[in-house]
């Protein structure tokens, strides 16, 4: 058997020999060479060990099979052999490979539940991927290298890949693909197949074996693009990574350790620009920071957690916030628009968003105080109070009532929480951003007489923005509106609730414009 004029008929690994003939005749007369070599060195090939298989073109499918002898034993003919732990078959040879890999790595992946690889119950996302690839890739992929894979075998290896890393971090099936694999910052199956074909390609060239680089500058330079040869699929793929030809680097070999460095920085340049690609515009991530995801680097989010059950299922939670695919009411009434309401069922004021969820919701509030407390302390440790505090990222203080009633000619005075000053700061700001230079700014608690409150001047309009919100400050605003208004019995409160789904104005008595009335607007968040 020739590859052009190289001879390539017996190929041999260790104590595995394949001899590879173009007919019955041929390949009789090689297996009376093997024998007559046994006998003289004095070993046994296994006769029941030794099969033959036929690799029939279309155009010879009319050839008959002969008998086969090593010795005085007959060799028998099957379909389908295994050699070097790879199946050779007479057809549809990858896909068959295909599926004993994946069977092969499921029945791996099932003997390491024991350790811990069964959801929230068990490891961290990370610790089960170390496990993963020091066990089950290397069965999921190996021997693959050898072969030129269709686009549909890819998919099959990452179905199986995904499906596991979806499950490791608690996320369901329609999570993005992208970020299933940046959160960990793992290579999709693809291009951890690449790295070994294009690492297995590294070691042709530098082999020493002469038969080896025969063929292979053969097939550089006989093959077209077109052509179904290994060489022409992976010189597809060093132009996909913007790596050197293989003619370049036969005229001047690579070393193996920084071929290897330059082929997984290529590869994970190449993949993290595009999971990142697959990310971008996708509504459910509109609350994730892509920038920080990148093949190599764990997310926070796994890297941060310890090794127990609590934390873990918390970072499963936390998963499916980031992911956008954590279920909330929301979500469910786009599916159930006549039978299911989207309104909160902890608190009964707002939709049940994921800001609501997070932020908002009254009935969650004693769990998120003590971690809001904490987040302020380290936002206002490392940030720079003259651009940027806590305040000023989650507090409210924007006084847009204030300074809209002010730009249509009235008097203001604008207040805010007096236990935040950065919000009266902010108030203050937006005056200057809106050239509002007379305008007073006070600080005022409800429910608390404090000498702000007391000298406060009386007042014809009180709006109320965004007030009615939490519902153990009702009574103190109340009190603190009454107060104000018995200064003025003419005084007005104008303010805004969310019933439900709706937004109803009230208004204690009926509007009148007045042009020059003074106005207290109070923005206490």
């Amino acid at each position: 058997m020739h590859i052009g004029t190289t001879y390539i008929g017996c190929p041999t690994v260790a104590d595995d020999i394949a001899l590879v003939a173009n007919s019955a005749t041929d390949l009789q007369l090689m297996l009376n060479v093997a024998n007559s070599y046994a006998n003289r060195e004095k070993y046994v090939i296994h006769p029941e060990k030794s099969t033959i298989l036929m690799k029939i073109p279309p155009k010879r499918s009319n050839t008959t099979s002969s008998d086969w002898k090593l010795g005085d034993n007959e060799v028998s003919v099957s379909k389908t052999t295994t050699h070097l732990g790879i199946i050779r078959s007479e057809k549809n040879e990858v896909s068959i490979n295909i599926d004993d890999r994946i069977s092969c790595a499921t029945k791996t992946l099932y003997s390491l539940t024991g350790t811990g690889f069964h959801g929230t119950n068990g490891l961290p996302p990370t610790t089960c991927m170390k496990l993963f690839i020091t066990y089950v890739l290397p069965r999921l992929l190996y021997g693959l290298e050898t072969f030129v894979l269709k686009q549909y075998h890819l998919n099959a290896l990452e179905k199986f890949y995904i499906n596991f890393l979806r499950k490791i971090q608690c996320l369901p099936n329609r999570s993005v693909k992208g970020i299933t694999y940046l959160l960990l910052g793992v290579r999709p199956a693809t291009a951890e197949l690449h790295i070994r074909q294009l690492n297995l390609l590294g070691c042709i060239i530098r082999s020493e074996n002469l038969t080896l680089n025969k063929i292979l500058r053969r097939q550089i330079s006989t093959k077209s693009e077109t052509s179904d040869s290994w060489f022409t699929y992976i010189d597809k793929l060093l132009v996909q990574y913007d790596l050197p030809s293989a003619a370049k680097m036969v005229i001047n070999p690579p070393c193996k350790l920084l071929w290897k460095k330059n082929v997984k920085l290529a590869i994970d340049k190449f993949w993290t620009q595009k999971l990142l690609l697959d990310c971008q515009n996708k509504s459910t991530l509109s609350y994730c920071d892509l920038s920080s995801l990148k093949i190599g680097t764990v997310h926070k989010l796994w890297s941060s957690i310890e090794s127990n059950i609590k934390d873990v299922r918390r970072g499963g939670i936390k998963a499916r916030l980031i992911t956008g695919t954590y279920v909330l009411q929301s979500n469910t009434s786009k599916f159930n628009q006549h039978e299911v309401s989207s309104v909160c069922p902890l608190c009964q004021y707002e939709d049940e968003d994921i800001v609501h969820f997070i932020l908002k919701c009254n009935a969650l509030f004693k769990y998120r105080k003590s971690y809001i407390e904490e987040l302020e302390v380290i936002i206002n440790s490392i940030s720079n109070p003259n651009t940027c505090s806590w305040n000023s990222l989650i507090g409210a203080g924007t006084s847009l009532p204030g300074i809209v009633a002010a730009k249509c000619e009235a008097t203001v005075i604008l207040s805010d929480s007096s236990e935040y000053p950065q919000c009266l700061a902010n108030c203050a700001a937006s005056c200057e951003a809106n050239n509002l230079s007379n305008i007073t700014i006070v600080g005022i608690k409800w429910g608390q007489f404090t000498p702000e409150l007391l000298n406060l001047q009386p007042v014809d309009i009180i709006l109320g923005s965004d007030c009615f919100f939490d519902t153990k400050d009702f009574e103190d605003i109340i009190v603190t509106v009454a107060f104000i208004m018995k200064k003025r019995p003419s005084t007005e409160f104008w303010c805004t609730y969310q019933e439900r789904r709706s937004v109803v104005f009230k208004s204690v008595k009926k509007t009148k414009h007045q042009q020059n009335k003074k106005i207290c607007c109070c923005l206490i968040y």
